[in-house]
């Protein structure tokens, strides 16, 4: 992150706590470290679906990844998830593309457990490579 980056997040990360009163929006975020380099908003991740030569990203619970193009790339079975917050999706298995970058806090405790074992394997599977300011917040909600 370049200093302008650290200072946006750490705003976002301030009014996001204060309008929830708690971490819980952005709990992936956290988990990022200085060396993971970058902050994604929806419209820099969308740019990295495998297309025009860039690398394969997705986010689960604003944890940015690099992905296998196999999977997730232009021919993949999972390339409706490529350059989106894929939490909704994953979440309920579903393979329309319904729920990317939407506002995955009102998830079911069931369906969160579901997210939080495909966080697990994307952790033990892939790269991190960033963090994803939340859709929602980019719209002002």
């Amino acid at each position: 992150c370049n200093l302008t980056e650290i200072e946006i997040m750490t705003a976002w990360l301030r009014k996001s706590m204060m309008a929830v009163g708690s971490a819980a929006c952005c709990v992936g975020i956290w988990s990022i470290t200085p060396s993971q380099k970058k902050i994604f908003t929806a419209e820099q991740l969308a740019k990295y679906d495998g297309t025009n030569g860039n690398p394969v990203y997705l986010s689960c619970k604003g944890v940015v990844y690099e992905v296998s193009p196999q999977h997730y790339g232009p021919t993949g079975t999972y390339h409706f998830l490529a350059g989106k917050d894929a939490t909704i999706p994953l979440a309920l298995m579903d393979d329309s593309g319904r729920g990317c970058n939407e506002d995955w806090r009102q998830l079911s405790p069931a369906d969160q457990q579901v997210v939080n074992e495909w966080e697990e394997r994307f952790k033990t599977k892939y790269r991190v490579v960033g963090g994803l300011v939340p859709p929602w917040h980019q719209q002002g909600n």
